[in-house]
């Protein structure tokens, strides 16, 4: 169908009196095909996006980081002041993000790789949401070119709707 024809018939549809009234079909995404195995679609799903995926504990979390940071040759680390881990034991510069962009100037383009929280994961896409606030400011996540995101299990959803209803 050429542009013309489309643009035609859409004109046509506007000047005519007959409206045809849209059909509600109730929500939308009730009709999406649900994977019972969240967590698992959604490592699948991360590897796929060429995430390196990596499963700690609390009690691992800062051993865990500190051998990824080895692994992808991370040169400083940069994280927001709610990240509530003890990083002391890191063998490369950290700086926890307190100043205003203004403030750090250039010298925020020289971290490589930054540690942010996920308010959620979305199965369906192997996609992190990822907030911005005062205490893990939007540049975090940005800058970087290496971000290490912490995602608790129980906040993986199956799709972005299910995101959206927590």
């Amino acid at each position: 169908m050429s542009k013309q024809r489309i643009l035609n018939s859409l004109k046509d549809a506007l000047k005519s009196k007959k409206r045809t009234q849209k059909q509600d079909i109730g929500r939308s995404y009730e009709h999406m095909v649900k994977n019972e195995a969240t967590i698992d679609e959604f490592k699948r799903k991360l590897v796929v996006n060429k995430t390196i995926l990596l499963e700690s504990s609390p009690e691992t979390l800062v051993s865990d980081i500190k051998n990824l940071l080895k692994e992808i040759n991370a040169t400083k680390l940069i994280y927001g002041r709610s990240l509530g881990l003890d990083l002391g034991e890191l063998d490369i510069p950290t700086l926890t993000y307190t100043q205003t962009s203004n403030e750090l100037g250039a010298g925020l383009f020289e971290y490589d790789t930054s540690i942010i929280h996920a308010r959620a994961g979305v199965a369906n896409m192997g996609t992190f949401c990822v907030t911005s606030s005062p205490d893990q400011p939007r540049l975090l996540s940005l800058t970087p070119k290496n971000s290490i995101v912490l995602l608790k299990k129980e906040d993986v959803k199956n799709n972005m709707n299910e995101v959206f209803e927590s």
